[in-house]
């Protein structure tokens, strides 16, 4: 039997009947099924979205106008997050098929599907479909009322952690704990959009004068600080963006000519598709053929990788050469050979990987990424993702 069809690469999974039988499996799609579709769907509008954005940034435009416009391109960017993440595999369209073990026993990923390392009730293998690890957060916090004393307009806190403290002395403590929070906030750079800002208390209209005027200068800095992660978003959003189209292509799978015998899945296999998918597929095959007639031969012989900065445009070195800056991807490259890499940016100490031997990824591509701090006290550095 010979079949054109997409092998979806995330959905690699390996069944350990004893320490001696590993068996490997991966779901494949023809182009007409709503999965293949709604792939090239993301993919076509992710792309568009990477083309607006990079219209939106060459304006260079500051104050509201470029705020609700990065606005509106982050709200487009997290809905086509969500619709990665509720990509699903309709059963009745996937073909199971076992793969050829030739190759595959040199793959050192993080086996998360494996039946039996997942037992007992609360046991749902997942694909590692959804690429969340792929991406900062990019939420904004709002900005709280400038000028209390002359505006009354109150912030819209969610919680208020100091619980409308009626006291003065209360009053005036919160306030300079937030202030001290943002100060530290502030220090930090880049800034760490993966902590929150801080909620400032509810202030009432009469307060005295002195806890109106530390609350004004509480939200100056406030203000400083969401302006500055303005900022960070704005030149962060092209590499995500970017990622999120990478994902997209990779989704959708390789395609490749199957040629197999239909067979019957093992008892661990189809435990594990009735979990994650919610019934058994219809169709299972096992692989035919040796050497690079394989599938695992042809894909997994070499990787394409990206890798990419926060802050984005640092230097990248690859065994001491100069190849440009992040956000940068490569062609496919040969597995087993040292590779070695180095970020760097003026004012932040270089990071790297390396000299190491890249063990083939699940899904065929690396994605590495740097996050350069001012100090190395702060923790920078570079990991796969």
């Amino acid at each position: 039997m010979e079949v054109e069809a997409f092998l979806l690469t995330h959905s690699l999974i390996r069944t350990q009947e004893n320490k001696e039988s590993q068996r490997y499996f991966m779901l494949a799609v023809d182009e007409q099924s709503h999965y293949a579709k709604a792939v090239d769907e993301l993919e076509r509008d992710a792309t568009k979205l990477a083309t607006d954005i990079t219209s939106q940034l060459k304006k260079k435009k500051k104050g509201k106008p470029f705020r609700k416009a990065l606005s509106e391109l982050l709200t487009r960017f997290n809905a086509l997050v969500d619709r990665l993440k509720g990509l699903n595999i309709d059963p009745k369209e996937a073909i199971a098929v076992e793969l050829h073990a030739e190759g595959l026993e040199r793959l050192s990923v993080p086996w998360n599907t494996l039946v039996d390392e997942c037992q007992g009730a609360g046991c749902k293998p997942q694909f590692p479909a959804a690429g969340g690890s792929l991406f900062q957060s990019l939420t904004s916090d709002p900005k709280p009322a400038r000028d209390l004393s002359f505006g009354f307009t109150q912030p819209q806190p969610s919680w208020d952690p100091c619980e409308e403290p009626l006291e003065t002395h209360k009053q005036l403590q919160c306030l300079a704990d937030k202030n001290s929070e943002l100060a530290r906030l502030r220090a930090l750079d880049p800034p760490q959009l993966e902590e929150s800002m801080p909620v400032l208390p509810k202030i009432h209209w009469f307060a005295e004068d002195k806890v109106i005027r530390r609350y004004n200068a509480v939200v100056h800095r406030y203000n400083a600080e969401a302006s500055r992660r303005q900022q960070a978003l704005a030149q962060l959003l092209p590499t995500n963006v970017g990622r999120l189209v990478r994902l997209a292509a990779g989704l959708k799978g390789t395609k490749f000519t199957l040629r197999g015998v239909v067979v019957s899945l093992p008892d661990l296999a189809r435990k594990t598709y009735s979990m994650k998918l919610g019934a058994v597929p219809t169709t299972s095959l096992r692989e035919l053929g040796q050497g690079k007639e394989t599938f695992a031969s042809t894909f997994y012989e070499k990787a394409r990788y990206c890798i990419t900065s926060y802050p984005p445009g640092a230097e990248l070195t690859l065994k001491g050469e100069s190849v440009g800056r992040t956000p940068r991807c490569f062609d496919a490259i040969p597995f087993g050979r040292l590779f070695e890499m180095t970020v760097k940016r003026d004012g932040y100490p270089p990071v790297g990987i390396g000299p190491r031997r890249m063990e083939p990824p699940a899904d065929g591509a690396f994605e590495i990424h740097c996050t350069l701090r001012k100090t190395e006290e702060e923790g920078g550095g570079c990991k796969i993702l």
